[in-house]
């Protein structure tokens, strides 16, 4: 058995996805199981960059996982999402550069596996978690408070607002476009990322706000003894601090943020709505800024 069978058996038996391209993102070689998926023969795709099934826009998104294997010169493993004939499937791939005799940059090869089962198992585990989560008053990834202490605590500066008059902002951060960091990167680098906006966030904040996640990408805080102009002030630090930071893979990242203050006569569903819509208004309008609203 010389390499040529071994290679030549692997490309046809092997139920990952296996490809090759050139420095120029122009296919050379692709297995039997992809052209199972995407119904285009060997010699149609050979010299290309898409054809048939394998559309213009995946292979432009293949080709910027392409770009940055060959910038840095090693493996890089993505998660990817691919719409087939039978609905959205889930892939997780490992891109490496292909070097010639001379150490030349030939191109890439990429290695995919399907996982589909395994992110549905994860989905049903995750609306599982959450609900579990939801009863309890700490975040496990992050450390901050949950979404239902979030609600208790408004709930007490409501009752300390009506005895004491005392004033009180609250905030509500959405991280722009974070699914695309987990479709892109991976989950495992999503969580890394919102552990991290979580440690700049708490940087900026006094040690008498209190933050909490109340959602995949969305926090909230509650900062006492803070007015609107207050409650303002600190969003803009925390925009700031945000877009300073250099985070691993992504880079840059922002935030949508909605701002409010607890006004006389309000119970927590208005507070909330007035929250939810400063929030709204921020990415309706194109994210990346703040919204307040007072009344």
């Amino acid at each position: 058995m010389n390499s040529r069978d071994i290679i030549r058996s692997l490309m046809t038996n092997s139920q990952s996805v296996i490809y090759f391209k050139d420095i120029q993102g122009q296919f050379t070689l692709v297995n039997q199981k992809w052209i199972n998926i995407y119904g285009v023969d060997l010699s149609n795709i050979v010299g290309k960059s898409y054809f048939g099934g394998y559309t213009m826009e995946i292979a432009t998104k293949a080709r910027e996982n392409e770009h940055l294997v060959e910038q840095r010169g090693r493996e890089q493993t993505f998660e990817e999402g691919i719409i087939q004939e039978d609905g959205v499937h889930h892939y997780i791939s490992t891109t490496f550069p292909v070097y010639g005799d001379d150490n030349e940059l030939l191109g890439t090869g990429t290695i995919s596996t399907d996982i589909t089962e395994q992110k549905l198992l994860e989905r049903d585990l995750k609306h599982s978690q959450q609900a579990l989560q939801e009863m309890v008053a700490q975040d496990q990834l992050t450390g901050t408070g949950s979404r239902k202490a979030f609600f208790e605590k408004v709930e007490a500066e409501l009752l300390r607002h009506s005895r004491y008059h005392h004033s009180l902002s609250l905030l509500s951060i959405d991280i722009d476009y974070f699914r695309q960091v987990n479709e892109r990167f991976g989950h495992a680098a999503g969580d890394r990322t919102l552990i991290r906006v979580v440690a700049i966030i708490e940087e900026v904040m006094r040690d008498t706000d209190c933050l909490f996640r109340s959602g995949d990408e969305e926090f909230s805080i509650v900062a006492p003894e803070t007015d609107i102009e207050g409650g303002d002030g600190l969003a803009k630090r925390i925009m700031k601090a945000l877009r300073e930071e250099e985070f691993d893979l992504i880079q840059t990242l922002t935030a949508s943020m909605g701002v409010t203050e607890m006004v006389e006569g309000d119970d927590l569903a208005l507070v909330i709505k007035r929250l939810d819509e400063a929030l709204g208004e921020a990415k309706n309008e194109g994210r990346n800024r703040i919204v307040v609203r007072s009344i």
